[in-house]
């Protein structure tokens, strides 16, 4: 058996072990960047285009960060660094800084408007938001209070048969735009 190969995939050095800390750092940081420019249209339902470009994104965030000669040992920090990264980021989140690390909610639909500056300007297509609100259950615009495209890129769709909570839009870019009578606006109706 040569141990040399063995050695060799295993093992890597202590400079090779720093460059793929850094690359990591890196690129999770250029990604956080790209996901803020992008905003929540980058983590909605994928199309096939999409689906191409994540594996592509993937492909080129795994050699970047594994280095040319990639190991076990270069995996496994890779991995490491990425959960503490993704730990501190959360922990930061949740001590305030959730508003500089994630979007904020959209509103798209309010009532039976469909926001068109919204809609362009978080690149979801009309086709997009009919195949959500079909998903809903949605058979006419008549039964929206309101369609939300929510931080994570999930999409909301709120039914006009139950009034909406403002506490539950308070941080929705465009809440003013929801007709006032789909929207209970009592003290009991506070922020969760």
């Amino acid at each position: 058996m040569n141990t040399d190969i063995i050695r060799d995939w295993i093992l890597i050095t202590p400079e090779g072990a720093l460059a793929v800390v850094l690359s990591t750092v890196v690129m999770y940081l250029l990604f956080l960047v790209a996901s803020r420019i992008i905003g929540a249209r980058m983590f909605t339902g994928l199309t096939s285009f999409d689906m191409s470009a994540a594996l592509i994104f993937g492909a080129i965030v795994g050699r970047a960060t594994l280095g040319p000669g990639p190991t076990l040992t270069a995996g496994v920090i890779a991995f490491l660094t990425l959960l503490i990264l993704q730990g501190a980021l959360g922990v930061f989140a949740h001590s305030g800084g959730a508003r500089i690390v994630n979007n904020r909610p959209i509103l798209l639909v309010a009532g039976t408007r469909v926001l068109e500056d919204a809609m362009s300007r978080t690149r979801i297509t009309r086709a997009e938001l009919q195949s959500k609100m079909r998903l809903a259950g949605i058979q006419s615009i008549d039964q929206i209070s309101a369609v939300i495209l929510e931080p994570t890129g999930a999409i909301s769709v709120l039914r006009s048969d139950c009034l909406i909570d403002h506490g539950l839009i308070d941080d929705v870019i465009g809440r003013e735009q929801i007709p006032r009578h789909l929207v209970r606006w009592t003290e009991e109706a506070g922020t969760i």
